[in-house]
């Protein structure tokens, strides 16, 4: 209204009070309902589509198709409502996509589907594990990549998808699983030829024992078989096992838990460590030193009866410590000393002190004179000549960060060192040139090698150990293990080299 008791001529004006009402009852009801109404990414919708998935070790692609994918595909026909059946099938597994009509009800259907997979287990093989998912939104959170090309037979790009490209993506956080299918797996068919064999004097089972390492099936991957349950106070750094005796020694900070290998039960303790880093074990004198390092000392004690005898000083903040069986002696790496202290085992002394270029972390010997030594501080490899008592090199490893753990493959001479970002690098310890560095899990520290099975295994930070070793010629990332989230003990120690 105007001033003078006429009407205003505009709209919002003359309305203004209901317009002010409707605007402000709008924003409370949209308040309330941004509160009280549950939002989700994707909507609530039953797709009419059913996925059977089946997984059976490393089958072959044929005997998949007859064994099993053919005989579901026959016993899902019966299920009301099926419109179409595809499926897809590769070697040691298969996925069979069930698409029904949209007005059938899928949480029934879907009991349907499960009572038609119970009923023809019994006929399939015993090792085949098979489920069923109906498909909903929260079912596609997948991203599908196809490999093609013009150039490389299908077993090229199945090694590449297999050792190269699914360890990479494992890696990316919010990957849960990495599936691949299709392609070719290397396969080889031997046509014998009766009159060569003959000649040669070679028998039809002569060659397959030739032949059996190049068709062997890759294993289905590691696994934890067993964990020990210790207990007890105290951080954790260097395990050692001693594979003769049974027992495997567990640096605790202030002692070394002693445990059977086979019965997983506690033996003994070594006290008085403080600052317990490692052991290392002369079997051939019946002794044993530790690493104390907030002491500065080696504790020196019997083999049999797990006892300390006495206490040898070292330099400063002694870490990992091994035996050398061509020096005979035994090295303490003194991480605050930046140096290297030499205990000779028959006199229970310490008889050199070796300087280095920064602070040293894991050594191993190669049981003919030569010591390897990760430099943390510089990311090198410091060589030691071992009866010399003296530096002869030292090699850069590009691209590696605080080098920690460290091991060797005798038989190759390559050196493996695990790098505190995320890499394995890998050094030729003829020539001390970089092999190439492989990517591993997060807070990687220990490292051992093992030399039946050729491969180099990290323990991580993360809650899982990294197997890297070589696959069609050349090193890769065979598998990350996943392991109780908790820091794992930071060595992984072997027994050193005989010379």
């Amino acid at each position: 209204m105007a001033s003078n008791g006429r009407q205003s001529p505009y709209w919002f004006a003359r309305h203004s009070r209901s317009v002010i009402f409707l605007i402000v009852t709008l924003a409370l009801v949209g308040t309330f309902i941004a509160f009280t109404i549950p939002v989700a990414v994707f909507p609530a919708t039953n797709f009419p589509r059913i996925l059977i998935g089946v997984d059976n070790g490393v089958m072959p692609i044929d005997q998949m198709m007859v064994t099993i994918t053919r005989p579901l595909e026959e016993a899902v026909n019966s299920v009301p409502g099926l419109q179409n059946v595809r499926s897809v099938t590769s070697r040691g597994s298969a996925g069979i996509d069930l698409f029904f009509t949209w007005d059938v009800d899928m949480f029934q259907t879907l009991r349907y589907v499960n009572a038609t997979l119970s009923r023809v287990q019994a006929e399939l093989p015993a090792s085949a594990k098979i489920e069923a998912h109906r498909m909903t939104f929260a079912s596609f959170p997948i991203m599908g990549y196809s490999l093609t090309s013009n150039t490389m037979e299908p077993t090229k790009l199945w090694e590449m998808a297999t050792y190269e490209i699914k360890p990479r993506l494992n890696r990316l956080d919010g990957v849960s699983t990495v599936v691949i299918q299709g392609g070719q797996e290397p396969e080889f068919h031997i046509i014998p030829d009766p009159a060569k064999l003959l000649v040669a004097g070679v028998t039809v089972p002569d060659i397959l024992v030739f032949a059996a390492p190049a068709v062997a099936q890759p294993a289905p991957g590691y696994s934890v078989v067993r964990t020990m349950l210790l207990g007890g106070d105290g951080g954790w750094d260097y395990v050692y096992a001693d594979s003769g005796a049974r027992r495997l020694y567990i640096a605790r900070a202030t002692r070394f838990m002693v445990v059977d290998l086979d019965s997983s039960k506690l033996v003994a303790e070594i006290p008085d460590t403080p600052g317990a880093h490692g052991v290392a074990l002369v079997p051939d004198l019946g002794i044993g030193f530790t690493s104390n390092g907030r002491e500065n000392t080696s504790s020196v004690f019997d083999l049999k009866t797990l006892k300390a005898s006495e206490k040898i000083k070292t330099g400063e903040g002694p870490d990992a410590i091994v035996y050398d069986p061509a020096s005979g002696n035994v090295f303490t790496m003194d991480g605050h000393g930046k140096s290297a202290s030499v205990i000779d085992p028959k006199s229970r002394k310490a008889v050199a002190t070796i300087p280095l270029s920064g602070k040293p972390e894991t050594p191993v010997p190669d049981g003919k004179g030569r010591m390897y030594i990760n430099i943390e501080s510089k990311g090198t490899i410091a060589v030691v000549d071992s009866k010399a008592d003296k530096v002869i090199a030292e090699w850069p490893m590009a691209g590696c960060d605080e080098p920690s753990g460290l091991d060797m493959d005798l038989d190759t001479g390559n050196l493996f060192a695990a790098c505190g970002n995320k890499l394995i690098a890998i050094v030729d310890s003829k020539t001390g040139n970089l092999i190439t560095t492989i990517p591993t899990g997060d807070g990687s520290d220990g490292l051992a090698f093992d030399p039946k099975a050729k491969l180099a295994v990290t323990s991580n930070g993360e809650g899982n150990m990294s197997f890297v070793g070589k696959r069609g010629g050349k090193y890769a990332l065979i598998e990350n293990v996943a392991i109780r989230r908790a820091r794992a003990p930071s060595g992984l120690t072997r027994p050193p080299a005989s010379s």
